[in-house]
């Protein structure tokens, strides 16, 4: 009798401790978030003076890292035609950046980037010519930018919108080579863009 008590005693134990142990094992499966992947971006920014369109790709080391590389093509063709020429702005970028934040089903960081092709080549020694003549020398400090963004991960998917504060000493020099400031004013080499960001991790 004695030994029929021990068992089910036991038994009442195993029962109890079934539920510990399957609790223990969702803790364990929990989902970790997605860390070190590389994925492609196609990003679209705005202001009322020009466009930005960037292809590149971002990697994420850890939940709260990212470095994000990509081509930036500045476009403007806003200033109305003048006979038989056309004032337009272009050039390019190599935008690299560092994001800080959080990057889970929901993205919310902050970033800071600098146009590294310029910081590689040194442009900001480089003297230039305007279309009349005139001789500039040192703009500044070279093309960077910084903002904050937010979004969703859906998947492989990511769809974030952002806001940027871009320093352009690019757009200065492209502005001052095809306009003149005396009709057109003064370039902003300074502004604000608002865009959105599409990336797909495989």
């Amino acid at each position: 009798m004695r030994q029929f008590r021990f068992i089910a005693l036991l038994s009442t134990c195993s029962l109890l401790a079934l539920p510990a142990a399957l609790h223990a094992q969702t803790v364990v499966y929990l989902d970790e978030p997605d860390v070190g992947w590389v994925s492609p971006y196609l990003s679209y920014e705005a202001n009322d003076k020009g466009q930005i369109t960037t292809l590149g790709a971002v990697f994420q080391s850890d939940a709260h890292f990212q470095l994000a590389v990509g081509l930036a093509s500045y476009y403007s063709d806003k200033y109305p035609q003048y006979g038989m020429y056309q004032p337009e702005i272009e050039f390019l970028n190599l935008d690299t950046s560092v994001r800080f934040g959080v990057f889970d089903k929901i993205s919310l960081y902050g970033e800071v980037g600098v146009a590294l092709d310029e910081l590689i080549f040194d442009e900001e020694e480089h003297d230039y010519y305007d279309r009349w003549g005139g001789h500039y020398e040192k703009m500044g400090p070279i093309d960077w930018f910084a903002g904050v963004g937010a979004g969703i991960e859906l998947n492989n998917l990511s769809l974030r919108a952002f806001g940027r504060y871009r320093y352009l000493r690019s757009y200065e020099q492209e502005y001052l080579a095809a306009l003149d400031p005396w009709v057109h004013g003064q370039p902003e080499d300074g502004q604000w863009f608002a865009g959105v960001e599409l990336s797909l991790r495989f």
